[in-house]
C-alpha cells in the first residue's frame, strides 16, 4: 500500500490540479467526475484519487484527498495527501505531523523523501483519517496544519471537495 501511495503522490505533481481558489467553484459532483480509481491485480486492491488540489508558487505542490479498499478486507482507508517540492535554498522541510483546525491529531502512515532534477526535494506525506471525520469536514470544510521540521503547511478542504469525494466514494466503494 505505501509504495502505491507515494506513487499516487508523485503522480499528482505531475497532473492536471486546482487550486483552493478555484475548487469552491464546483459542485460536489463536478468534483466527484474528476476522481480516478485504478485497480491493482497484484495487490488486490482498488484506489480512489481524490481531485487534486495546488499550491505554492505556480502551484509546484498539490494535496488531495484518497481511499483504498483492499479485496480481503471488507473496510475503506481513507488518506490525506500531501506532495511538495521544494527548492535547494528551502531544503528539506521534514514533515511529520499534522492538527486539524479542531485540533485533532491525525496519524501518519508514510512518507517519502526523495531527491528531485535540479537538487529539487520532493517530499510526499500521508495522514489516516476516518469516514467520520470526513462526514464532519463536509458539512463546513476543514483546515489543516501540517509541520516539519523546517517549515509548516496549511491546506484547506472545502466542503463541496470532501462532498465530492465521498460521493465518488460511495459510488466506487458502494455498501454490500
Amino acid at each position: 500500500m505505501k509504495t502505491k501511495l507515494l506513487c499516487v503522490l508523485y503522480a499528482a505533481l505531475l497532473s492536471g490540479c486546482f487550486t483552493p481558489q478555484h475548487i469552491e467553484r464546483l459542485t460536489p459532483e463536478q468534483i466527484a467526475q474528476r476522481s480516478k480509481l485504478s485497480r491493482d491485480q497484484f495487490r488486490k486492491n482498488t484506489v480512489l484519487e481524490g481531485m487534486n488540489l495546488q499550491f505554492g508558487e505556480m502551484g509546484i505542490n498539490s494535496y488531495g484527498l484518497s481511499a483504498t479498499k483492499y479485496d480481503a478486507d471488507p473496510s475503506i482507508d481513507y488518506t490525506v495527501w500531501m506532495a511538495t517540492k521544494r527548492s535547494p535554498q528551502e531544503g528539506w522541510a521534514f514533515w511529520q505531523d499534522a492538527h486539524d483546525q479542531n485540533g485533532n491529531e491525525l496519524v501518519r502512515p508514510a512518507t517519502s523523501r526523495r531527491v528531485g532534477t535540479d537538487a529539487f526535494t520532493l517530499e510526499a506525506i500521508s495522514f489516516s483519517v476516518t469516514r467520520q471525520w470526513l462526514n464532519q469536514a463536509a458539512t463546513n470544510g476543514i483546515v489543516i496544519r501540517i509541520d516539519g521540521q523546517r517549515a509548516q503547511q496549511q491546506l484547506s478542504l472545502p466542503a463541496n471537495y470532501v462532498t465530492g469525494f465521498l460521493l465518488s466514494a460511495d459510488n466506487a466503494f458502494p455498501l454490500k
